[in-house]
């Protein structure tokens, strides 16, 4: 029996079809699983596309809490796996689209995080 998101994600992204520009775009994980509920991971990634040049950060920022929440896609997983429920992630950092705030926000493509300049975007 399929879960009552199933036919909202169905046009979406399963995880590792990065065919062309859908590859930037929210992934879902275990999409035919049965539980009722569906585990959102909206900081799940720190990678910034080659094409972004990092968005000037060093790789140091790149890779800290400013990018993704480290952690949160290991234990989305995990839940995604032992609960049958599907998931759907982040395939980028949120330092390149925040998937938290809607596209109008202005800190959905943040100048600044914390402490750090993002000079990509400012």
């Amino acid at each position: 029996m399929k879960n009552s998101f199933h036919k909202l994600l169905v046009g979406a992204r399963v995880s590792g079809d990065d065919t062309h520009h859908d590859r930037y775009m929210p992934k879902v994980v275990n999409l035919n699983g049965d539980h009722p509920v569906l585990l959102v991971c909206e900081h799940a990634k720190a990678k910034i596309p080659e094409q972004f040049q990092m968005l000037g950060l060093k790789q140091e920022h790149q890779e800290s809490h400013i990018a993704w929440d480290p952690g949160a896609f290991t234990t989305a997983e995990f839940l995604s796996r032992n609960l049958n429920a599907p998931l759907v992630h982040a395939s980028v950092s949120r330092l390149l689209y925040d998937c938290n705030r809607p596209p109008d926000a202005e800190d959905a493509m943040p100048a600044r995080s914390e402490n750090i300049d993002i000079p990509g975007h400012g």
